[in-house]
C-alpha cells in the first residue's frame, strides 16, 4: 500500500471535525495523565488488539515542528518500527487521539488488503476514523461526525465500489465493550468522579480524614 501525495480532503476533513468538537468535551485539554489512561484504553481495547494494530508510541511534537498541529509518524519502508504519535502541546485532547490514531488503524487495515493508492484523509481513513471516534468518544459523536463528512465532503468517481482505493468496511467495535455507547472518554471522566466521591465519602460519614 502507498498514500497519495495528493490529499484534496484534508481541509475538509478538519471542517467537518471542528463543526462536531469544537467547545465540547472532546476537545476538551486533558491532564497528562488522563491523556495517557486514555490513550492506554484505547490501544488495550479488544478492537484495537483483536485486529493486531500496531501500539505507537506518543511524543509531543519536535522543536524544530514549531507551532506545528498533531500528526502521526509511520515507517512504511521499515514496518518492524513502532509508529509514533506526537502531540502537540496545545492539541492534548481525545479528539486529536481519535484523530491521529485513525491514521495507524487506516493504514494497517489497507496495507493488510492491499487496496494500492490512498489519501491521507481519504474515504478510506474516514471510514477508520469513524470507528475509532466511536471507540474513543462515542456512538452519539461518531454519528454526528459520519453526518459531517457526508455534508462537507464530495465523493468522487474513484471511491466507487471496486474501483481501486474504493472504501471498505471497517470493523465497528463489539457493542458488549460498552453497551451504552459512551465511549472511553466518558467512561474516564466517570472514573475521576467515582474518585471524588471515594475520597469524600469518610468526611460524609463523619470519619476524619
Amino acid at each position: 500500500m502507498s498514500v497519495r501525495r495528493s490529499d484534496p480532503d484534508r481541509q475538509s476533513v478538519y471542517y467537518a471535525e471542528r463543526t462536531v468538537f469544537t467547545d465540547t468535551e472532546y476537545d476538551k485539554r486533558l491532564s497528562e495523565g488522563d491523556f495517557i489512561r486514555l490513550f492506554n484504553r484505547l490501544f488495550e481495547h479488544d478492537w484495537w488488539e483483536r485486529h493486531n494494530i500496531p501500539i505507537p508510541v506518543v511524543e509531543p511534537t519536535l522543536v524544530e515542528d514549531g507551532d506545528s498541529p498533531s500528526y502521526a509518524l509511520l515507517d512504511t519502508e521499515n514496518v518492524a518500527n513502532d509508529p509514533i504519535l506526537r502531540i502537540a502541546e496545545h492539541q492534548v485532547n481525545a479528539c486529536i487521539l481519535a484523530h491521529e490514531a485513525s491514521h495507524l488503524a487506516a493504514y494497517h487495515f489497507y496495507k493488510q488488503h492491499s487496496y494500492g493508492l490512498i489519501e491521507c484523509h481519504g474515504r478510506e481513513y474516514r471510514a477508520t476514523f469513524a470507528a475509532v471516534a466511536e471507540i474513543v468518544l462515542g456512538v452519539e459523536a461518531a454519528t454526528k461526525l459520519r453526518k459531517a463528512f457526508s455534508n462537507f465532503i464530495k465523493v468522487r468517481p474513484e471511491h466507487a465500489p471496486g474501483m481501486p482505493g474504493s472504501i471498505m468496511t471497517v470493523p465497528r467495535p463489539k457493542p458488549e465493550h460498552d453497551p451504552f455507547g459512551v465511549g472511553l472518554l466518558a467512561c474516564l471522566e466517570q472514573d475521576q468522579l467515582d474518585r471524588l466521591d471515594f475520597d469524600f465519602l469518610p468526611q460524609l460519614n463523619g470519619v476524619p480524614v
